[in-house]
């Protein structure tokens, strides 16, 4: 058996952070196919995604009690709580400081205006607002189903020292900032047909699985 069938066969579909995490692009999908979304419209809300993960991590952070490998746990409860006073304004300003400037580059690459000097006023204004709306509670719904059914379901805090839950963002963030931007492009030349717009979200959804299964699989191993 290869390493992505036994990846496929270890997910539980039934788990409800699957569920709404399949349940969720699969609703991204239809809107893209009835909204007639285009490859901007699509990068951006998959950067909104980027930045509701963004706002869970800070309260992962907040509820983190992991103990680092240390002599004397109260010693280690100690600084953890230290460390989280300064991780968590640092991750604030770091974390959300990449979105924006991927958030500019965005409107640059795939904005009205090209290449050129983005008006992201004017290019903000010409999104549905209602869309925008429902995708930013469609996705706040979906990562805290997550969050709440593993991250405190299966109490993964207890597990998870603040160190390891600061970093755990850019390991995703990275990986589908690139899938994004390289996909979108593909979307745009291929002027944002059938095909391709099934194509992204299928790649989009394994990515999703896959770094799912690397979040969370100490706590599936041992279940």
């Amino acid at each position: 058996m290869s390493t992505q069938q036994m990846f496929f066969n270890k997910i539980d579909y039934k788990a409800p952070s699957v569920v709404s995490l399949l349940v969720l692009n699969g609703v991204f999908l239809i809107a893209a196919i009835i909204f007639h979304w285009k490859a901007f419209d699509l990068v951006f809300v998959f950067w909104l995604e980027n930045l509701v993960i963004g706002v869970y991590n800070v309260f992962k952070l907040a509820k983190a009690q992991g103990l680092p490998n240390t002599k004397g746990a109260a010693m280690s409860n100690q600084s953890q709580g230290c460390m989280k006073v300064i991780f968590i304004p640092f991750f604030l300003v770091h974390y959300f400081g990449f979105c924006a400037g991927h958030g500019v580059f965005i409107f640059v690459l795939f904005g009205k205006s090209g290449m050129g000097k983005p008006d992201i006023w004017e290019q903000v204004s010409n999104l549905d607002i209602w869309v925008i709306i429902a995708s930013v509670i469609s996705l706040f719904i979906s990562h805290g189903i997550s969050f709440f059914s593993n991250y405190i379901g299966k109490k993964e805090y207890l597990t998870t020292t603040a160190q390891e839950q600061m970093m755990s963002p850019y390991k995703r963030i990275v990986l589908v900032h690139i899938f994004i931007m390289s996909s979108g492009f593909l979307f745009m030349q291929a002027g944002g047909s059938f095909f391709s717009l099934i194509l992204f979200f299928a790649l989009k959804t394994i990515i999703d699985l896959r770094q799912h299964f690397k979040e969370h699989q100490k706590t599936m191993e041992k279940a």
